[in-house]
């Protein structure tokens, strides 16, 4: 394997590392933050929470996510000036999320047995377990729930 092809392996799981850390970031200060207000463009992720607790962790996916993650990608666009890598890494960050966690509130149990935190973010801990794809930024951020 040639050095080029080292750097962009890397430049792709460093862009991996950036998008679970925007993850972190929305979902602790954005979604369950403004998310709080009725009125607010993000209370959707509150209807997310009820609605979880409603139908034992199942909920469908949602549309106002999806449009909020294409935005967040648009946003990030300038990172193709730095690198076309980091920029797909993170990208593909966005993708696994969006997967992930539909997969996961579609299907209870494999949440249960694949992202076990994100179960335990909406059973016993809504204020901790932050990442959804992996747990990486609630480890060094001391916000994960072993639970």
């Amino acid at each position: 394997m040639s050095f080029t092809e080292v750097t962009y392996i890397i430049m792709v799981l460093l862009g991996l590392i950036y998008a679970n850390l925007l993850e972190w970031i929305m979902h602790k200060h954005i979604l369950h933050r403004w998310g709080k207000d009725k009125y607010s463009k993000f209370h959707f992720h509150i209807e997310h929470h009820a609605a979880c607790s409603r139908n034992n962790m199942q909920d469908s996916p949602s549309l106002h996510e999806a449009f909020y993650l294409f935005l967040l990608s648009l946003g990030h666009t300038w990172l193709l000036y730095f690198s076309t890598w980091f920029f797909f890494g993170a990208m593909l960050g966005c993708v696994l999320y969006w997967c992930i966690h539909t997969k996961a509130h579609l299907d209870s149990d494999w949440m249960l047995k694949w992202i076990p935190w994100h179960f335990t973010h909406h059973s016993a801990y809504p204020n901790a377990n932050w990442c959804v794809t992996y747990p990486l930024w609630d480890i060094i951020f001391r916000t994960y729930r072993w639970d």
